[in-house]
Protein backbone atom coordinates (compact mmCIF):
# COMPACT_ATOMS: atom_id res chain seq x y z
CA UNK A 1 0.00 0.00 0.00
CA UNK A 2 1.41 3.38 -1.01
CA UNK A 3 1.45 6.51 1.11
CA UNK A 4 -1.21 8.08 -1.14
CA UNK A 5 -3.47 5.06 -0.74
CA UNK A 6 -3.08 5.13 3.03
CA UNK A 7 -4.19 8.78 3.10
CA UNK A 8 -7.48 7.98 1.35
CA UNK A 9 -10.56 7.38 3.49
CA UNK A 10 -13.77 5.52 2.70
CA UNK A 11 -15.70 8.62 3.77
CA UNK A 12 -13.89 10.75 1.16
CA UNK A 13 -14.78 8.25 -1.55
CA UNK A 14 -18.41 8.20 -0.36
CA UNK A 15 -18.59 12.02 -0.50
CA UNK A 16 -16.98 12.07 -3.94
CA UNK A 17 -19.42 9.43 -5.28
CA UNK A 18 -22.42 11.31 -3.86
CA UNK A 19 -21.29 14.55 -5.52
CA UNK A 20 -20.77 12.71 -8.80
CA UNK A 21 -24.23 11.12 -8.73
CA UNK A 22 -26.00 14.30 -7.60
CA UNK A 23 -24.09 16.62 -9.96
CA UNK A 24 -23.92 19.19 -7.20
CA UNK A 25 -22.02 19.72 -3.95
CA UNK A 26 -25.14 21.29 -2.47
CA UNK A 27 -27.37 18.30 -3.22
CA UNK A 28 -24.66 15.87 -2.10
CA UNK A 29 -24.42 17.77 1.20
CA UNK A 30 -28.18 17.35 1.68
CA UNK A 31 -28.02 13.62 1.01
CA UNK A 32 -25.05 13.12 3.34
CA UNK A 33 -26.32 15.52 6.03
CA UNK A 34 -23.18 17.63 5.75
CA UNK A 35 -22.55 21.28 4.98
CA UNK A 36 -21.64 22.26 1.44
CA UNK A 37 -18.20 23.58 2.51
CA UNK A 38 -17.47 20.24 4.18
CA UNK A 39 -18.27 18.36 0.97
CA UNK A 40 -16.17 20.75 -1.11
CA UNK A 41 -13.23 20.50 1.31
CA UNK A 42 -13.23 16.69 1.29
CA UNK A 43 -13.33 16.62 -2.51
CA UNK A 44 -10.37 19.04 -2.63
CA UNK A 45 -8.41 16.83 -0.22
CA UNK A 46 -9.17 13.81 -2.39
CA UNK A 47 -8.05 15.67 -5.52
CA UNK A 48 -4.82 16.62 -3.76
CA UNK A 49 -4.25 13.00 -2.80
CA UNK A 50 -4.81 11.57 -6.28
CA UNK A 51 -2.99 14.47 -7.91
CA UNK A 52 -5.59 15.55 -10.44
CA UNK A 53 -8.91 17.34 -10.80
CA UNK A 54 -11.96 15.10 -10.48
CA UNK A 55 -14.62 17.68 -11.39
CA UNK A 56 -14.92 20.50 -13.89
CA UNK A 57 -16.32 23.45 -11.96
CA UNK A 58 -17.90 26.35 -13.87
CA UNK A 59 -19.92 29.23 -12.36
CA UNK A 60 -23.70 28.74 -12.53
CA UNK A 61 -23.29 25.31 -14.16
CA UNK A 62 -23.55 21.80 -12.69
CA UNK A 63 -20.27 20.16 -11.78
CA UNK A 64 -19.09 17.53 -14.23
CA UNK A 65 -16.71 14.62 -13.87
CA UNK A 66 -13.38 14.81 -15.63
CA UNK A 67 -12.04 11.69 -17.31
CA UNK A 68 -10.04 11.01 -14.15
CA UNK A 69 -13.17 11.52 -12.06
CA UNK A 70 -15.11 9.03 -14.17
CA UNK A 71 -12.37 6.45 -13.72
CA UNK A 72 -12.30 6.97 -9.96
CA UNK A 73 -16.09 6.78 -9.73
CA UNK A 74 -16.08 3.36 -11.37
CA UNK A 75 -13.43 2.23 -8.90
CA UNK A 76 -15.55 3.58 -6.03
CA UNK A 77 -18.60 1.64 -7.22
CA UNK A 78 -16.54 -1.54 -7.37
CA UNK A 79 -15.17 -0.91 -3.89
CA UNK A 80 -18.62 -0.27 -2.42
CA UNK A 81 -20.08 -3.41 -4.04
CA UNK A 82 -17.17 -5.54 -2.85
CA UNK A 83 -17.44 -4.10 0.65
CA UNK A 84 -21.19 -4.87 0.79
CA UNK A 85 -20.52 -8.42 -0.38
CA UNK A 86 -17.81 -8.84 2.26
CA UNK A 87 -20.14 -7.62 5.00
CA UNK A 88 -22.74 -10.19 3.92
CA UNK A 89 -20.11 -12.91 4.02
CA UNK A 90 -19.04 -11.83 7.49
CA UNK A 91 -22.66 -11.97 8.63
CA UNK A 92 -22.95 -15.48 7.22
CA UNK A 93 -19.81 -16.50 9.12
CA UNK A 94 -21.36 -15.23 12.34
CA UNK A 95 -24.35 -17.44 11.66
CA UNK A 96 -27.89 -16.54 12.60
CA UNK A 97 -27.62 -16.45 16.39
CA UNK A 98 -28.15 -12.69 16.44
CA UNK A 99 -29.33 -11.08 13.22
CA UNK A 100 -32.03 -8.93 11.66
CA UNK A 101 -34.23 -9.54 8.64
CA UNK A 102 -36.25 -6.80 6.95
CA UNK A 103 -39.53 -7.80 5.29
CA UNK A 104 -41.79 -5.58 3.19
CA UNK A 105 -45.52 -6.35 2.92
CA UNK A 106 -48.85 -4.72 2.13
CA UNK A 107 -51.38 -3.73 4.77
CA UNK A 108 -53.65 -6.75 4.43
CA UNK A 109 -50.96 -9.42 4.48
CA UNK A 110 -49.00 -7.59 7.15
CA UNK A 111 -51.95 -6.83 9.42
CA UNK A 112 -53.95 -10.06 9.25
CA UNK A 113 -51.80 -12.94 8.11
CA UNK A 114 -48.22 -12.17 9.06
CA UNK A 115 -48.25 -11.61 12.88
CA UNK A 116 -48.79 -15.28 13.89
CA UNK A 117 -46.17 -16.39 11.35
CA UNK A 118 -43.55 -14.00 12.73
CA UNK A 119 -44.45 -15.00 16.29
CA UNK A 120 -44.03 -18.71 15.52
CA UNK A 121 -40.76 -18.05 13.69
CA UNK A 122 -39.46 -16.08 16.67
CA UNK A 123 -40.13 -18.99 19.01
CA UNK A 124 -38.05 -21.29 16.79
CA UNK A 125 -35.34 -18.70 16.08
CA UNK A 126 -35.10 -16.38 19.11
CA UNK A 127 -31.85 -14.84 17.85
CA UNK A 128 -33.35 -13.45 14.65
CA UNK A 129 -35.37 -10.24 14.71
CA UNK A 130 -37.82 -9.76 11.83
CA UNK A 131 -38.33 -6.08 11.05
CA UNK A 132 -41.66 -5.73 9.21
CA UNK A 133 -42.27 -2.73 6.93
CA UNK A 134 -45.97 -2.32 6.10
CA UNK A 135 -47.01 0.05 3.33
CA UNK A 136 -50.26 0.33 1.41
CA UNK A 137 -48.53 0.63 -1.94
CA UNK A 138 -44.96 -0.35 -1.29
CA UNK A 139 -43.36 -0.97 -4.72
CA UNK A 140 -41.63 -3.82 -2.99
CA UNK A 141 -39.89 -5.36 -5.98
CA UNK A 142 -37.93 -2.15 -6.51
CA UNK A 143 -37.09 -1.91 -2.82
CA UNK A 144 -35.78 -5.47 -2.88
CA UNK A 145 -33.64 -4.58 -5.90
CA UNK A 146 -32.25 -1.55 -4.06
CA UNK A 147 -31.61 -3.67 -0.92
CA UNK A 148 -33.96 -1.52 1.15
CA UNK A 149 -35.56 -4.77 2.39
CA UNK A 150 -34.28 -8.35 2.35
CA UNK A 151 -37.58 -9.97 1.40
CA UNK A 152 -41.02 -8.82 0.31
CA UNK A 153 -44.47 -10.28 -0.25
CA UNK A 154 -46.42 -8.68 -3.09
CA UNK A 155 -49.34 -9.45 -5.36
CA UNK A 156 -47.78 -10.31 -8.72
CA UNK A 157 -44.63 -12.07 -9.85
CA UNK A 158 -41.56 -10.08 -10.84
CA UNK A 159 -39.48 -10.50 -13.96
CA UNK A 160 -35.81 -9.66 -14.24
CA UNK A 161 -32.38 -11.00 -13.46
CA UNK A 162 -31.94 -9.15 -10.16
CA UNK A 163 -34.79 -10.70 -8.19
CA UNK A 164 -36.44 -14.07 -7.71
CA UNK A 165 -40.14 -14.53 -6.99
CA UNK A 166 -42.18 -17.62 -6.16
CA UNK A 167 -45.92 -17.92 -5.43
CA UNK A 168 -46.66 -18.74 -1.82
CA UNK A 169 -50.42 -18.26 -1.37
CA UNK A 170 -53.67 -17.07 -2.90
CA UNK A 171 -56.07 -14.36 -1.88
CA UNK A 172 -59.73 -14.15 -2.84
CA UNK A 173 -61.45 -10.83 -3.38
CA UNK A 174 -65.22 -10.59 -2.86
CA UNK A 175 -67.85 -7.87 -2.89
CA UNK A 176 -69.55 -7.20 0.43
CA UNK A 177 -72.54 -5.10 1.40
CA UNK A 178 -74.91 -4.81 4.32
CA UNK A 179 -77.04 -7.90 4.86
CA UNK A 180 -80.03 -5.68 4.06
CA UNK A 181 -78.58 -4.62 0.70
CA UNK A 182 -80.92 -5.15 -2.24
CA UNK A 183 -78.47 -7.52 -3.94
CA UNK A 184 -77.83 -9.65 -0.84
CA UNK A 185 -79.07 -13.18 -1.43
CA UNK A 186 -79.24 -12.81 -5.20
CA UNK A 187 -77.87 -15.99 -6.77
CA UNK A 188 -76.06 -14.44 -9.73
CA UNK A 189 -75.28 -10.74 -10.10
CA UNK A 190 -73.88 -9.63 -13.49
CA UNK A 191 -70.70 -7.59 -13.37
CA UNK A 192 -72.51 -4.80 -15.24
CA UNK A 193 -74.77 -4.32 -12.21
CA UNK A 194 -71.79 -2.87 -10.31
CA UNK A 195 -72.02 0.32 -12.37
CA UNK A 196 -75.21 1.26 -10.53
CA UNK A 197 -73.63 0.80 -7.08
CA UNK A 198 -71.62 3.10 -4.85
CA UNK A 199 -68.28 1.31 -4.98
CA UNK A 200 -65.76 1.50 -2.12
CA UNK A 201 -62.34 0.60 -3.49
CA UNK A 202 -58.71 0.64 -2.45
CA UNK A 203 -56.08 2.99 -3.82
CA UNK A 204 -55.55 3.07 -7.60
CA UNK A 205 -52.18 1.29 -7.47
CA UNK A 206 -53.30 -1.47 -5.10
CA UNK A 207 -53.40 -5.05 -6.34
CA UNK A 208 -57.18 -5.24 -5.87
CA UNK A 209 -57.78 -2.15 -8.01
CA UNK A 210 -55.52 -3.41 -10.76
CA UNK A 211 -57.24 -6.82 -10.79
CA UNK A 212 -60.69 -5.21 -10.84
CA UNK A 213 -59.63 -2.95 -13.69
CA UNK A 214 -58.54 -5.93 -15.78
CA UNK A 215 -61.82 -7.73 -15.16
CA UNK A 216 -63.91 -4.65 -15.97
CA UNK A 217 -61.94 -4.09 -19.18
CA UNK A 218 -62.61 -7.71 -20.19
CA UNK A 219 -66.36 -6.98 -19.80
CA UNK A 220 -66.09 -3.71 -21.71
CA UNK A 221 -67.16 -1.53 -18.79
CA UNK A 222 -65.63 1.15 -16.59
CA UNK A 223 -66.16 1.05 -12.83
CA UNK A 224 -65.78 4.36 -11.02
CA UNK A 225 -65.36 4.38 -7.23
CA UNK A 226 -67.60 6.47 -5.04
CA UNK A 227 -64.92 6.30 -2.33
CA UNK A 228 -61.23 5.38 -2.40
CA UNK A 229 -60.05 4.19 0.99
CA UNK A 230 -56.66 2.79 1.93
CA UNK A 231 -56.83 -0.29 4.14
CA UNK A 232 -59.26 -3.16 4.47
CA UNK A 233 -60.59 -2.04 7.84
CA UNK A 234 -61.49 1.38 6.48
CA UNK A 235 -63.42 -0.15 3.59
CA UNK A 236 -65.31 -2.55 5.84
CA UNK A 237 -66.21 0.25 8.24
CA UNK A 238 -67.51 2.25 5.30
CA UNK A 239 -69.77 -0.66 4.33
CA UNK A 240 -71.16 -1.07 7.85
CA UNK A 241 -71.84 2.69 7.82
CA UNK A 242 -74.03 2.29 4.74
CA UNK A 243 -71.70 4.08 2.32
CA UNK A 244 -71.84 1.39 -0.37
CA UNK A 245 -70.35 -1.98 -1.29
CA UNK A 246 -66.64 -2.81 -1.07
CA UNK A 247 -64.13 -5.17 -2.62
CA UNK A 248 -62.18 -6.92 0.17
CA UNK A 249 -60.38 -10.22 0.86
CA UNK A 250 -62.87 -12.94 1.80
CA UNK A 251 -61.09 -13.85 5.05
CA UNK A 252 -61.42 -10.28 6.28
CA UNK A 253 -65.18 -10.84 6.40
CA UNK A 254 -65.41 -14.43 7.54
CA UNK A 255 -63.04 -14.01 10.47
CA UNK A 256 -65.00 -11.22 12.17
CA UNK A 257 -68.06 -11.18 14.40
CA UNK A 258 -69.45 -8.20 12.54
CA UNK A 259 -69.75 -10.42 9.45
CA UNK A 260 -73.29 -11.11 10.72
CA UNK A 261 -74.27 -7.64 9.52
CA UNK A 262 -72.54 -8.12 6.19
CA UNK A 263 -73.28 -10.21 3.13
CA UNK A 264 -71.00 -11.48 0.41
CA UNK A 265 -72.56 -10.51 -2.92
CA UNK A 266 -72.59 -13.23 -5.57
CA UNK A 267 -71.16 -11.18 -8.44
CA UNK A 268 -70.21 -13.11 -11.56
CA UNK A 269 -66.45 -13.66 -11.83
CA UNK A 270 -65.96 -13.45 -8.07
CA UNK A 271 -64.23 -14.46 -5.86
CA UNK A 272 -61.42 -12.92 -7.84
CA UNK A 273 -58.26 -14.93 -7.17
CA UNK A 274 -54.76 -13.46 -7.09
CA UNK A 275 -51.40 -14.88 -6.09
CA UNK A 276 -49.11 -13.59 -3.40
CA UNK A 277 -45.42 -13.86 -4.34
CA UNK A 278 -42.36 -13.96 -2.12
CA UNK A 279 -39.55 -11.81 -3.57
CA UNK A 280 -35.82 -11.70 -2.85
CA UNK A 281 -32.63 -10.68 -4.65
CA UNK A 282 -31.25 -13.28 -7.02
CA UNK A 283 -27.66 -12.63 -5.95
CA UNK A 284 -28.10 -14.13 -2.52
CA UNK A 285 -29.35 -13.49 1.00
CA UNK A 286 -27.80 -13.33 4.42
CA UNK A 287 -27.98 -16.48 6.52
CA UNK A 288 -30.74 -14.95 8.65
CA UNK A 289 -32.82 -13.84 5.66
CA UNK A 290 -32.42 -17.26 4.04
CA UNK A 291 -33.63 -18.89 7.26
CA UNK A 292 -36.76 -16.73 7.34
CA UNK A 293 -37.42 -17.20 3.62
CA UNK A 294 -37.21 -20.98 3.97
CA UNK A 295 -39.54 -20.82 6.98
CA UNK A 296 -42.14 -18.88 4.97
CA UNK A 297 -41.96 -21.37 2.12
CA UNK A 298 -42.37 -24.33 4.48
CA UNK A 299 -45.23 -22.59 6.26
CA UNK A 300 -47.19 -22.12 3.04
CA UNK A 301 -46.45 -25.64 1.89
CA UNK A 302 -48.17 -26.85 5.07
CA UNK A 303 -50.99 -24.30 4.94
CA UNK A 304 -51.58 -24.09 1.20
CA UNK A 305 -55.33 -24.29 1.73
CA UNK A 306 -55.35 -21.04 3.75
CA UNK A 307 -56.15 -18.07 1.47
CA UNK A 308 -53.89 -15.08 1.86
CA UNK A 309 -55.10 -11.57 2.50
CA UNK A 310 -54.14 -8.56 0.43
CA UNK A 311 -54.46 -4.87 0.16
Amino acid sequence: MTARTRSLTLRQLEIFAAAAHEGSFTRAAGVLLLSEPAVSQQVKLLEATVGTRLFDRSPRRPIRLTDAGGLLLQTCENIFQQFDATLQQLEALRGVDTARVSLGVGTGFGSYLLPPIVAAFGQENPGITVMVNIEMVGHWSEKVRRREVDLAVAAGNVDGNEVTSVPIAQKELVWIGLSSHRLAGTQSIPVEALRAERLILGLPLSSSRKALGRLAEAHGIVLQPAFELAGIEARMTAVTSGMGIALVPSDAVLSRERSRSLAVLNVEGFPLQLNWWLIWRADGLSAAASTFRDYLLRYWDKASAHPALGT
